[in-house]
């Protein structure tokens, strides 16, 4: 037994949840409806995967400002100390004495 082809009138076409009675002109317009489906979760997907693009620059741009930040203070920390340590192992002047005076009872010891 040879199975029977349906005429083409009664062939049917389902596209999604949607049922369509098959003829040519509903199987066009099945291939349209699916095309345009897919343009648009492609469209979707597409501003998705642009909107993470731009978060994450977001995020990398903040990272940069914040450890520009912080070199900036650790510069500013850094020449603070080299300021008072320079004023520490600075050589005397002549004629002034950093520590107290020697006495001469202390000299002799």
């Amino acid at each position: 037994m040879t199975a029977r082809r349906a005429p083409a009138a009664h062939l049917c076409l389902r596209v999604g949840s949607r049922h369509l009675p098959g003829t040519r002109q509903s199987a066009s317009q099945a291939l349209d409806a699916a095309r345009q489906q897919a343009a648009r979760e492609h469209a979707a997907l597409q501003a998705a995967c642009q909107a993470q693009a731009d978060a994450a620059r977001a995020l990398a741009e903040a990272a940069a400002e914040r450890a520009a930040r912080a070199e900036a203070a650790l510069d500013a920390e850094r020449a603070e100390r080299r300021a008072l340590t320079d004023r520490l192992t600075a050589p005397a002047a002549p004629g002034k004495s950093r520590g107290r005076p020697v006495t001469p009872t202390e000299d002799q010891s």
